[in-house]
């Protein structure tokens, strides 16, 4: 009879080990390659954008793919915030002179190209993407962590709306505007914002105070918990108020929405909360 001759227990259980530590040492590296891979891709994508922006602005030289409303935005396939291999970015430096090393794109964000005002330049959006005018930004304040990470939230004064019927242009109803690297907080309820105007008569944010609120980029952010309660007030009828708080102020309601107050109010005056009926409150939307 034959001796059956196998490995021992403690044989295999040495192999398997082996297995698992190359298996360990592989995968980060094939995954490196392969989030390299999708950035080759989205640069490439970048780059024939690019090339046809560029043809069109030589043909025509009229503001041309503006947030990528003619050829489409470019839906990136990386999975990681930022460029993960320099050398993308330093391709696209090549072409657009304004990026820089804090413009970079997100995970499953979008990018596009455009030509606006004489200059062809690489766009960027999405919930992890860095813009230089996030920077003076506090962004571990509750308020503005919302605020940023929701695509089209805050609006460049040069992004307003324009009504397809007349050509007009007005500012969208409780929308930030960024305007010479300060935010703008536009107080009004109505759909067509603060009326149309012709280019020759539109003022920007900054100009036009009775409609603005100039925001702080650390606003302090109010719940109901911070409230006074005082039945000896008239002016409160036993409701919960607010005094002495600015313009600009943000307050968050128990569903979560974020509210910002319209004008001052001094030591002696009566700031009741939004879902009491106060006008002076606007609702952030998104």
């Amino acid at each position: 009879m034959r001796d059956v001759k196998g490995f021992t227990l403690a044989e295999l259980l040495i192999v398997v080990a082996i297995i698992a530590v190359l298996t360990g040492v592989s995968l980060p590296v094939f995954n490196g390659q392969l989030e390299k891979s999708r950035e080759a891709t989205d640069a490439a994508n970048i780059r024939s954008q690019y090339a046809e922006v560029l043809a069109e602005a030589i043909s025509n030289d009229k503001d041309f793919n503006i947030d990528g409303k003619d050829l489409g935005v470019i839906n990136l396939k990386q999975t990681k915030n930022n460029w993960q291999d320099s050398q993308f970015l330093e391709s696209l430096k090549s072409l657009d002179k304004t990026l820089t090393d804090s413009i970079q794109p997100s995970a499953k964000g979008t990018a596009w190209v455009e030509y606006k005002d004489g200059v062809v330049s690489i766009k960027f959006a999405g919930e992890g993407t860095n813009s230089v005018k996030w920077q003076n930004i506090d962004l571990n304040n509750r308020f503005w962590a919302d605020a940023v990470n929701k695509e089209g939230t805050i609006l460049e004064y040069d992004s307003i709306t324009v009504d397809p019927n007349n050509g007009l242009k007005f500012y969208k109803p409780c929308h930030i505007y960024e305007d010479g690297g300060k935010y703008y907080f536009f107080k009004s309820d109505k759909p067509d914002g603060s009326g149309l105007w012709p280019d020759d008569q539109l003022k920007k944010p900054g100009e036009m105070p009775n409609r603005f609120i100039e925001m702080s980029t650390n606003p302090t952010i109010l719940t109901e918990a911070d409230a006074i309660i005082n039945p000896n007030n008239p002016w409160s009828n036993g409701l919960p108020y607010f005094t002495n708080i600015p313009p600009g102020t943000i307050y968050q309601d128990d569903n979560g929405d974020y509210w910002i107050l319209g004008r001052n109010y001094d030591s002696k005056a009566t700031c009741k909360l939004p879902q009491d009926g106060n006008k002076d409150w606007f609702r952030f939307s998104y």
